[in-house]
């Protein structure tokens, strides 16, 4: 992994075709559908085994899980049908596209559309910002149907594509964030059955929102997860390091340095948790998500280059790889909510979840 980052390239594509063969595209899925089963918290705890490797192939493996997980237990026979079988097998990838060029987190202003025709829709627009949209053949798409403006009038599909002419994708080249694959997927009038249709207008966003509050808990679980790494990487060279006759974790300055650095990781670590026992039982919990998914981010990005630092030059080269770990926790920031968006999540719900003074 460390390898393909030094080179600017991505994570072997092959791998995908092992976690698929393993059965992991399917961990949540149904297993009368041929999947795993699992819970939500389990579906945390792989994707932080697998952050502890490396961010942005830890995010775009688990990423086409979710799509997986969507068809197996909200899909309709149809959609089981005719997308589960190679969304396991990891030969149809499907990512969700609610991003646009000119906008990310005001979803309601999306332009793309889909018009109504004989057996389906004719979906055009552009999609930005795709993770593995280089490799992915479908998307989970939010698109305009109609004139009207706000969430009224939008719904989301299933668009499967594979190598149609209609879609053109293009990559978005970010240094040091080659493995997320990242893409914008352009559609001219591409077609779209009428069995692939999610959410109607209306309830679409509402339902799309939903699963956001999930992925900022997953995507903070796994930022916390890439620090543990990086922190590990760093005491296990301060311990082997000398300076002035004795290790550097003996010199108490830069001991405590590294023990603020596990303290916040601790604390993100619990908050993601309390987040991710509520989604586990069921519950929506906007402001817990958007807390944890803010501060965990926040102290994964802060921690790293915290371990960059206290490791010295070194900790800057291709010998560690804690550069490689700063550079792609840094693009969860702009995952799932930005941290304005996420701040504004929890301003809202801050009379309801601190209600009275307590005497």
């Amino acid at each position: 992994m460390l390898a393909a980052h030094m080179a600017g390239e991505a994570f072997p594509e092959r791998w995908i075709v092992d976690w698929a063969a393993i059965g992991m595209l399917g961990l949540q899925a149904k297993r009368a559908h041929g999947g795993l089963g699992a819970s939500y918290l389990c579906k945390i705890r792989v994707a932080q085994e697998m952050a502890h490797h490396g961010f942005a192939a830890a995010f775009c493996l688990n990423h086409h899980q979710g799509g997986a997980t969507r068809l197996s237990q909200t899909g309709t026979t149809v959609q089981i049908e005719h997308l589960l079988a190679p969304a396991l097998r990891g030969e149809l990838l499907l990512t969700t596209a609610m991003t646009e060029p000119a906008g990310g987190s005001d979803v309601s202003a999306l332009t793309t559309t889909a018009t109504p025709v004989n057996g389906g829709w004719t979906l055009s627009g552009t999609k930005a910002w795709m993770t593995n949209g280089l490799l992915v053949g479908g998307l989970i798409v939010l698109a305009r149907v109609g004139d009207a403006t706000g969430a009224e009038n939008i719904a989301s599909f299933y668009v499967p594509f594979g190598a149609s002419e209609s879609v053109k994708r293009t990559e978005v080249l970010v240094p040091g964030g080659r493995s997320f694959r990242l893409a914008e997927v352009a559609f001219d009038k591409h077609f779209v059955p009428d069995w692939c249709l999610i959410a109607p207008p209306g309830a679409a966003l509402k339902a799309s929102m939903t699963a956001v509050n999930g992925a900022r808990v997953h995507v903070a679980a796994m930022s916390v997860a890439t620090l543990y790494a990086a922190l590990c990487e760093a005491v296990d060279y301060c311990e082997n390091r000398k300076a002035f006759g004795k290790p550097l974790t003996g010199h108490q300055g830069l001991r405590w340095e590294l023990a603020e650095v596990s303290v916040r990781l601790e604390a993100a670590n619990a908050l993601v948790f309390r987040a991710a026992e509520q989604i586990q039982i069921g519950e929506n919990p906007v402001g817990l998500a958007a807390q944890a998914k803010k501060f965990a981010v926040d102290t994964a990005i802060w921690g790293i280059d915290q371990c960059v630092r206290i490791v010295g030059a070194t900790g800057a080269s291709a010998a560690h790889r804690l550069n490689m770990h700063l550079a792609e926790v840094r693009m969860a920031a702009y995952a799932d909510g930005t941290n304005e968006m996420l701040l504004d999540r929890v301003g809202r719900g801050l009379s309801s979840a601190y209600p009275k003074s307590i005497s």
